[in-house]
């Protein structure tokens, strides 16, 4: 997650926006569905919500409304 976390970072910095895209959706999700079959189907759910708030993070400069909603339907409950 750490190394995915510092790219996105650095696309952002540079404006890469494509690289974004790359590393903080399809890599970070390719990693959360391998952490998934890894643990035989049992992850933890603390590291499953820190991956969703860390999504929606990434891609909130991007699609800010679709990132907005999904935090306050999955992380305040609301709706």
């Amino acid at each position: 997650m750490e190394e995915s976390i510092m790219k996105v970072k650095e696309a952002y910095e540079k404006m890469i926006y494509r690289d974004v895209v790359k590393y903080g959706f399809h890599d970070f999700t390719t990693q959360k569905d391998l952490y998934v079959l890894n643990c035989e189907n049992k992850p933890r759910q603390d590291l499953i919500e820190r991956y969703i708030y860390l999504q929606l993070l990434f891609l909130y400069p991007i699609c800010p409304h679709f990132c907005e909603v999904s935090y306050i339907d999955h992380f305040l409950g609301f709706a």
